[in-house]
């Protein structure tokens, strides 16, 4: 018979930046309240506003620009569309967030 030798255990591996981000998101939306839809009339001069912020994200790629447009779009449409809208934000805001972290 062979006696077998125990191979030395390989440390965890660390969580990537996404998942900690992704924790830290979770953290936050257990924070949020619910809100209201917003009026017909606020809406509409929401998405003028998207549109301006949508303009000068494309001149200038600036990550204001990026974030407001995409802010405004998501409470300027309606239900079906700022579900899409908000989920383009949180991806927009978690790349930012890694990249200011220097893990992204």
């Amino acid at each position: 018979m062979q006696q077998q030798t125990e191979r030395p255990k390989r440390p965890p591996r660390r969580p990537g930046p996404l998942p900690r981000l992704f924790d830290e998101l979770k953290a936050e939306v257990k924070k949020a309240d619910s809100t209201e839809e917003s009026p017909p009339a606020r809406r509409q001069l929401h998405e003028g506003r998207a549109a301006a912020w949508a303009d000068e994200y494309a001149q200038t790629g600036a990550r204001d620009a990026r974030i407001l447009s995409l802010a405004f779009a998501a409470v300027a449409g309606p239900t079906a569309e700022a579900r899409y809208t908000l989920l383009r934000l949180a991806a927009a805001a978690l790349a930012e967030a890694g990249r200011l972290d220097g893990t992204l």
